[in-house]
Order: C-alpha cells, then structure tokens, then sequence
C-alpha cells in the first residue's frame, strides 16, 4: 500500500520549502555573478528571475525549454504553435543564458523571451499577472513544485512534454513518492518520449 503524507505536513514541508527558497536567494545571486566570469549572461536580466518582464501579455502560451538542448528540441514545436495559433502571444522561458540566446537568435521578435523566475509563490504569481498565459508546456521534465500548485490552482493546464525520465531519476523519486506525487498530479498531461518513460510515471502514480 502506497505511503500517504499528512495533509499537515505537507502544508509544513511547502512552507519550509518556501522559506529555504527565499533564504537561498542571496546565495543564488552570488552564485549566478560568479558564473558571470565565464558567461557574462549569467549576470543579465536579474529582474526576470524574479518575475518581473520588460512585457505584458494576454492568453498567451507558456513553454518552458530549461537550457539548449530543450531549446533546440522545443524548435519545431514552437514553429508549429507560431503557425497554428497566431492569435495567442508565445512566452518562452528558460533558466540559461545559452538557453535564452538560442530561443532569441532563432525566433527574435516572434516570440517573448525571458527568465523562468524562482520556484517561490510570489514571483510565479508576478510572472503570471504579466503574461496571462491560458497553457504552459514544460520541456522534457522540468518540475517545480510551486509554480505547479499554483497553474493547477488557477485553473492553467500543464502538459509535460518530451518527457523522460530515467531509471535513476524514478527511483530518486520512488523514495520521495508521499512527497513528490501531488507535484506530478498537478500535471495536466504527460507526453512521454518512450514507452520506458511512460510506465516509471505510471508507477509514481500518474493516472495512465
């Protein structure tokens, strides 16, 4: 039988993964100036992390590719949304530099590109006011707790999409199932890239 978490302290654990966040922050700061020695991108667009745009949108559609490698996967995709629904604004976020300057060069005023902000519940709610996305497709499986709770809460579908995960990746998980199913049901679809990928999310409880 399937452990379950008390809804107690579940509301424990999100509050003490919030404040972790929040005390983090500073450190995060420092550490994306030191990798700024290297690619000077890491000390660009600092307020986009934390969830303010420099645009605002209306019904647009989220994809979030995290470094290059998603990018470049997400391409076609993203041509084909371009083409398919051109009434919708397309919000691209990443979280890398060498991310958001392949989604820029590729695609430039086509789409509105910016940081992925912090997984904290005041900066995802800053970044949805600005942008008002009605969908938001994650690459491959990028996961975040908070920003997952709260596009489920108001009402915004989540596909995952291109989705993996390894054999490593689903026993980490397995350990921390009590903990991490409610963050993979609050995913409205999974698109799996194998069918290996598919059944790990299955047995951590995804409906098949």
């Amino acid at each position: 039988m399937r452990a379950r978490c008390p809804s107690i302290l579940k509301h424990l654990l999100r509050a003490l993964y919030t404040a972790f966040m929040y005390l983090a922050l500073p450190a995060i700061f420092l550490r994306l100036y030191w990798r700024g020695r290297k690619n000077p991108g890491y000390r660009h667009h600092w307020k986009e992390r934390l969830g303010y745009t420099s645009f605002k949108t209306n019904q647009a559609i989220w994809l979030h590719a995290v470094s290059l490698g998603e990018s470049i996967a997400a391409q076609p995709l993203i041509e084909m949304l371009l083409k398919t629904c051109p009434h919708h604004p397309l919000v691209i976020t990443n979280t890398t530099p060498t991310g958001r300057a392949a989604i820029h060069n590729k695609f430039k005023e086509q789409v509105f590109s910016t940081y992925l902000p912090y997984d904290i519940s005041s900066l995802i709610r800053r970044f949805l006011k600005n942008t008002q996305p009605i969908c938001v497709i994650l690459m491959e499986t990028e996961l975040w707790p908070t920003l997952l709770a709260i596009t489920q809460r108001q009402g915004i579908p989540s596909l995952l999409a291109n989705a993996r995960l390894s054999e490593k990746s689903y026993r980490r998980y397995l350990r921390f199932q009590w903990l991490t199913e409610d963050m993979l049901l609050a995913i409205s679809q999974i698109a799996a890239q194998h069918t290996a990928d598919a059944e790990r999310f299955i047995k951590l409880g995804y409906p098949a």
